[in-house]
């Protein structure tokens, strides 16, 4: 996984009219939502319309995530195998075992967590997935958070009626009002997100594509997506050995130019600093995140830098 730095306030003008048309569709379907669930306390899955994340997931996958899925950087070439995933789920939540999340209801009796369904149309909590880390054996509908600790159901209700509100009274979004964000001071989530975290603080991988954690965020992360799967991990092994090459041979490339025209007051370490950059250079569509499995191969690369390069 790798850091995504996504701001639509700076798109371009077609992408932006794109990505206006799609917020006012999702608006409206986040109103209408609401609405069934303040006047009846239930959702089933017939007032969901899958097709406003299905038509995210595509835009997202074209034009921020380079194809990729935003968990493991596995490229998704088919529409077939990308999924729409979100991130908090948007009906219910079970941990890995199967069992519902429980949360307590206005007079304080236990219930099964109804999922963030106002965040089924949020565009920060929809994320391009390939199926292996969404269905199966991967993440499905778990959201794990510090101590099982989930946000409390009346304070959730009043917050989303408090945005309906402030709607009314103002030219706001309404989704911007429901920024999923806020509920990071509720509970202390526990999995990775590419536009929230810094995925190099938590996860890192060695040699043969093998993953490790850095903290806890980074340990549920490889456990509920299933980071070591592993085909992952041979995919990842050949992003490295091709990448690494291509460093290795720039690198000395570099080293060996200078040693047949040595410049006056030759710096060794500087010709060494120079060769790297050099290096780094030749592999920008890893360090730029646009090819599969960019961080194992940046991660591999620092870690043969740490070990010392030869100098000449």
């Amino acid at each position: 996984m790798i850091r995504i730095d996504f701001d639509p306030a700076h798109l371009d003008d077609d992408l932006r009219a794109e990505w206006d048309a799609w917020m006012k569709r999702a608006e409206r379907a986040t109103r209408q939502l609401i609405q069934k669930w303040l006047a009846e306390g239930t959702l089933t899955s017939k007032d969901f319309n899958s097709a406003i994340w299905r038509d995210l997931k595509g835009w997202l996958s074209r034009h921020v995530f380079h194809g990729k899925c935003a968990y493991c950087e596995k490229l998704i070439g088919d529409d077939v195998e990308l999924d729409g995933e979100h991130y908090r789920p948007k009906a219910g939540i079970k941990y890995k075992d199967g069992a519902p999340v429980q949360v307590e209801d206005w007079a304080g009796t236990p219930m099964e967590h109804p999922g963030y369904f106002w965040l089924a149309y949020h565009w920060k909590n929809l994320l391009p997935s390939c199926k292996s880390c969404n269905q199966g054996r991967g993440k499905m509908n778990q959201f794990p958070t510090k101590d099982r600790r989930h946000a409390y159901l009346p304070r959730l209700a009043d917050a989303i009626l408090e945005a309906l509100r402030t709607e009314a009274d103002c030219a706001c979004s309404l989704l911007d009002l429901l920024d999923p964000e806020t509920l990071d001071t509720e509970e202390e989530r526990q999995l990775l997100h590419p536009y929230f975290d810094v995925p190099t603080d938590h996860l890192g991988f060695g040699a043969a594509g093998i993953e490790y954690e850095m903290s806890e965020r980074g340990k549920l992360s490889i456990k509920v997506l299933r980071l070591h799967r592993d085909t992952l991990r041979r995919h990842r092994s050949i992003a490295q050995a091709t990448a690494l090459n291509t460093f290795m041979l720039n690198f000395m490339a570099h080293l060996q130019a200078i040693q047949l025209n040595p410049p006056p007051g030759l710096d060794p370490e500087g010709v060494r600093q120079e060769a790297v950059k050099r290096g780094w250079a030749s592999v920008e569509p890893y360090t730029s995140g646009q090819q599969p499995h960019s961080a194992a191969v940046i991660s591999y690369i620092e870690m043969t830098l740490n070990q010392r390069l030869p100098a000449d």
